[in-house]
């Protein structure tokens, strides 16, 4: 399978000396989200986001990342923020009821704020899946970050 990432990270996409990121991040699933948030965070400073400027939220799951999005812009004047999850597929239809809100949740929140907010809410059907998203080249945090800045060069 071939990934646009190297593509997009050779672009060198540079953000404004003003740019102030928020990151919110699901302490559940952590060892898949927290090393999407440290993917995130390097490619937001390779592309020039001042480390004082990029903020890191925690969210208890990824039912709850929307109302933390809606809250921290509000807050911290944000020019954006990614929102970090992993929803794994289990045996009862609560995967899809979470996984659903989230993202519709994230989308309500960007529109009613007019604030980019960037998808990183991994849904998957199973650990390994989300595994192979969370580091290297597949890594969905990374993605994200490229995403968000190409967003805010509109």
């Amino acid at each position: 399978m071939q990934r646009n990432i190297p593509k997009a990270k050779s672009q060198k996409l540079q953000a404004k000396s003003s740019t102030r990121v928020g990151l919110v991040v699901s302490s559940y699933n952590s060892d898949i989200t927290f090393p999407m948030r440290d993917g995130a965070i390097q490619t937001l400073k390779d592309a020039g986001v001042k480390e004082k400027n990029i903020f890191i939220f925690s969210a208890p799951g990824g039912f709850e990342i929307p109302i933390i999005c809606q809250k921290v812009i509000k807050s911290k004047k944000l020019s954006g923020v990614i929102a970090i999850g992993c929803v794994i597929k289990g045996d009862t239809d609560h995967y899809h009821f979470i996984a659903h809100e989230a993202t519709r949740g994230v989308m309500d929140v960007m529109l009613k704020t007019g604030v980019p907010i960037t998808n990183a809410i991994l849904t998957v059907n199973n650990l390994e899946q989300a595994k192979i998203r969370s580091k290297g080249d597949m890594n969905k945090g990374v993605e994200a970050s490229l995403a968000l800045l190409e967003t805010l060069k509109i």
